[in-house]
């Protein structure tokens, strides 16, 4: 079951139970220990674990590009304005609803913008969040067009690691 991380700015009790009671992924809630430190302490030891962080810092990866490792869990910016828990919860719900799908991509390594009309999503390296793909909610095929948005970004390994059926066939050009 994927894990998704909330930070303080998103660290609801009632979001992560009502997640969790879903059951299609598990959201844990910012460790105690971090509560009221800095984004530069909070990122790496978040960032170091396998869950996607989940937030409502609009400028999370603008203000902290340091602290974003290389291989990273990713991240979602949920921009509910206000800034108000019941608005990331009715924001987070339409998202499910078009995509049921969600909690089976990979977000490892992938920015994410969820706003009241569209999904952004771009790699995540070095902070960089430019380059995107906007998806606009209710366009037929949604969840497909978002997954293919997604593996687009992924880097294609290395032809010695494909599995045979999908190496290039060095035959086919004579």
């Amino acid at each position: 079951m994927r894990s998704f991380q909330l930070d303080q700015n998103s660290n609801h009790k009632q979001l992560a139970n009502q997640c969790n009671a879903e059951g299609r992924c598990f959201v844990r809630r910012l460790p105690t220990e971090l509560v009221d430190e800095d984004d530069g302490v909070i990122l790496p030891a978040l960032l170091a674990k396998e869950a996607t962080l989940l937030t409502m810092d609009f400028r999370i990866v603008e203000d902290n590009p340091g602290c974003i490792p290389p291989q990273n869990p990713g991240i979602v910016v949920v921009l509910a304005r206000p800034n108000t828990a019941d608005l990331m919860k009715r924001m987070l719900a339409r998202f499910k609803s078009e995509c049921p799908e969600w909690p089976d991509f990979n977000w490892s390594q992938i920015y994410a913008e969820i706003d009241e009309r569209e999904i952004y999503v771009s790699k995540l390296v070095d902070g960089n969040t430019e380059a995107g793909t906007a998806i606009p909610f209710g366009v037929p095929g949604f969840a497909g067009l978002l997954a293919d948005a997604i593996a687009a970004l992924k880097p294609s390994p290395p032809a010695d690691k494909l599995p045979t059926s999908e190496k290039p066939d060095d035959n086919l050009s004579n």
